[in-house]
């Protein structure tokens, strides 16, 4: 749904809204104005790790559609065994009163019986708490995920630098790009439109630790 936003206008939204909830509530927003009658999600490949473009393909083989859109996403987490909860567009939905997991009717194939084994994902629950708490608000720069610019692959095409909505990347005297983090907002813009995959997220041990975790339908959660 942010691809229905404009232009250079996506840059203005991740500046304004870097927070998890105002953004996902912005999705919620554009989804309200933009009224889509079917939502499709192809799942036939799907991505395991650091998102949006760059992570690591995983064969699912499901193609999911609703008139919902909030249905939509939530028969794909149960397919990849997240609990909704813990997706702050879902979350945020449900807080509104615009979506209710009780009231999915699932139609097709037995989401059971088409189920990876076990799936990296996101785990933003575990890392929020850190930057709610003000005694810890050093450590929020610190948490959140940094793109960083590799330089043996990076061509200098600057296209990272026209998307960034903070303009922290800038060229140097050498042609070389580079990242001033004390602007950087860590939207990833960079990380996701850059044609050579020469951006990567970089965490530190911190992140490492309360961040991603494997969902493993046969043995649980680790």
């Amino acid at each position: 749904m942010f691809g229905s936003i404009p232009g250079i206008e996506k840059a203005d939204f991740h500046l304004r809204l870097n927070d998890y909830d105002r953004f996902a509530d912005s999705l919620i927003d554009i989804y309200l104005a933009a009224k889509p009658q079917l939502n499709i999600i192809d799942g036939i490949t799907a991505m395991e790790g650091d998102g949006p473009s760059a992570g690591i393909p995983k064969y699912l083989g499901a193609i999911l559609a609703s008139q919902d859109a909030f249905a939509c996403d939530y028969a794909a987490l149960q397919l990849i065994g997240l609990d909704y909860k813990s997706v702050p567009v879902l979350k945020m939905a449900e807080e509104r009163g615009l979506f209710q997991s009780d009231q999915v009717e699932f139609v097709g194939a037995d989401l059971e019986t088409i189920k990876p084994d076990e799936f990296d994902v996101p785990a933003l629950k575990h890392i929020r708490p850190l930057e709610r708490y003000k005694i810890l608000g050093f450590l929020k720069s610190k948490v959140r995920p940094r793109p960083e610019i590799l330089q043996t692959k990076c061509v200098a095409c600057g296209k990272c630098m026209e998307v960034c909505p903070p303009k922290a990347i800038t060229r140097g005297e050498d042609k070389k790009l580079s990242i001033n983090y004390n602007k950087c907002i860590s939207c990833l813009c960079c990380h996701e439109f850059c044609p050579e995959k020469a951006v990567k997220i970089r965490k530190n041990i911190i992140r490492k630790i309360f961040e991603y975790r494997r969902v493993d339908k046969s043995k649980g959660t680790s």
